[in-house]
């Protein structure tokens, strides 16, 4: 979360407050369709193996060509950093548009 509010002031309190709100959402997925992405993004690795589909078209990371900054949390429950930081093996951005940093939490 990025503020000009100092920490501990009273502006900040409440920003982080709604940042924890929206950060607490849950998307709730119809049970099938939560069945089809734990299946295809989760034991199939589909995303990273390049034959996802998504609204008609193979996803291939590797034509995403633009800076990236990937930002892991290091003790993140949905995506562990190791295969946040993946991604940098997996798209074809060119090193030098690459950065990344592991968040304590």
């Amino acid at each position: 979360m990025q503020t000009l509010q100092p920490i501990g002031s009273s502006e900040f309190t409440q920003l982080e407050a709604i940042f924890k709100n929206w950060n607490s959402w849950t998307i709730d997925l119809p049970g099938t369709y939560y069945l089809e992405v734990i299946e295809k993004l989760y034991r199939r690795n589909e995303l990273a193996g390049g034959s996802f589909v998504a609204l008609g078209q193979k996803i291939d990371l590797s034509r995403l060509r633009l800076p990236m900054y990937l930002l892991a949390g290091s003790a993140d429950e949905v995506v562990a950093p190791e295969q946040l930081l993946a991604v940098e093996r997996l798209v074809g951005t060119q090193p030098e548009y690459l950065r990344h940093e592991v968040a304590p939490m």
